[in-house]
């Protein structure tokens, strides 16, 4: 069993709660939470997906075990999901046949939409073997050229982001990045967590108003924001400002924080009606809530400990659901 990095368990804790948060209804001017938020959430997994990765020596047994830890659980969450939401699809008269069809043309509106990152995973890292064979220089320019074409293209063909291949493409110099990354002693030149803090707040209040100049982005729809340099600057903006502090709390170790890590995937899968259902049943006691920033937050936070025993219980009746983690 691969011994767990606590502050990279943060990190996923804290991104996944970014993802449920991100899911929320921003509108007038609190569009700005979502334009800092969507700046830097997604490049965030596949960040630490690359920090995660490690050279195989065999493809073919790679491919079979990421096909097991990516593609499995993507077909079988959809399916649930599928089946969950079969009530919601006949009141609203969407076509049973068209969900399905949102499955297999890796759709954000698929029952477990936003399990694309899975399907997009897969794709890069079996890329990526074939890049890292080559000499460093070649990767680079490789990731650099995938980069600028994949803007290119997809300012004049939409169809580009068809099956997310923009955005798998996307994806590939955040993995990149995150692969070279883990060569650095990050702990090292963090050793107060003090520092780490003080990081973390420059660069929090730095991204607020950069991500607030672009405007909206969002991975998914390949929507690079007003401009694509600055994307990817506050991209890797965020991504430092998390590790930044992921590693001031690097000291603190708690179960709850590693369950949510290993089941970021059964979250991805089945939070998106949450927060839709959570001000509902809050309703139904009489009380309404208009949605602010802070309430979103406090829901987010709700939802992801509703995932905490459901979590525990896939992972010892039903592992292949969220590829075996553990």
């Amino acid at each position: 069993m691969k011994e767990r990095i606590n502050w990279i368990d943060w990190a996923k804790a804290i991104g996944i709660t970014l993802v449920v948060l991100g899911h929320f209804k921003y509108t007038g001017d609190d569009a700005v939470y979502r334009y800092f938020i969507y700046s830097f959430h997604m490049p965030l997994f596949f960040f630490l997906s690359g920090f995660l990765y490690k050279k195989p020596q065999d493809l073919e047994a790679s491919v079979k075990k990421d096909f097991r830890g990516l593609i499995i659980p993507y077909i079988l969450l959809n399916i649930i999901a599928y089946i969950l939401l079969i009530p919601y699809y006949i009141h609203h008269g969407v076509g049973l046949l068209k969900p399905i069809g949102d499955i297999v043309t890796i759709s954000g509106h698929a029952p477990a939409g936003a399990c694309w990152f899975l399907v997009s995973l897969f794709i890069i890292k079996f890329v990526m073997y074939f890049v890292f064979q080559k000499p460093v220089k070649t990767q680079i320019i490789f990731i650099l050229l995938v980069s600028f074409f994949t803007y290119c293209i997809s300012l004049f063909v939409p169809e580009i982001n068809t099956f997310r291949v923009g955005t798998t493409c996307m994806a590939f110099l955040f993995f990149f990045i995150g692969f070279y990354t883990k060569k650095i002693d990050i702990l090292s030149l963090l050793k107060s967590k003090y520092l780490a803090f003080f990081i973390f707040a420059i660069l929090f209040v730095l991204l607020i108003f950069t991500s607030r100049y672009n405007g909206r982005v969002d991975m998914y729809a390949c929507d690079y924001g007003k401009n694509p340099l600055l994307f990817h600057i506050n991209a890797i903006i965020g991504i430092a400002m998390t590790l930044a502090l992921c590693i001031s709390l690097n000291q603190i170790g708690l179960k709850f924080i590693k369950t949510i890590a290993s089941g970021t995937i059964l979250i991805m899968a089945l939070h998106l009606n949450k927060p839709f259902i959570l001000y509902k049943i809050i309703e139904l006691f009489g009380i309404n809530i208009h949605p602010t920033i802070v309430t979103n937050i406090v829901a987010s936070i709700v939802i992801i400990m509703l995932f905490y025993y459901p979590i525990l219980f896939v992972q010892k009746y039903m592992p292949v659901l969220i590829g075996n983690r553990k």
